[in-house]
């Protein structure tokens, strides 16, 4: 994950992403606990 944050990413969006990618489709409620990331910080990431 470091190198993802190297491009620029902050470290809820790199964790997010890579919940997405380990998950495929899911809820926001998998995306974050699997990412540790709040609920709120995954709807953002993914209205982007």
């Amino acid at each position: 994950m470091p190198e993802i944050a190297q491009l620029g990413i902050v470290m809820y969006q790199a964790r997010i992403y890579s919940a997405l990618i380990a998950l495929g489709h899911s809820v926001v409620t998998e995306i974050s606990g699997v990412s540790s990331a709040p609920k709120t910080k995954v709807y953002d990431f993914l209205k982007r």
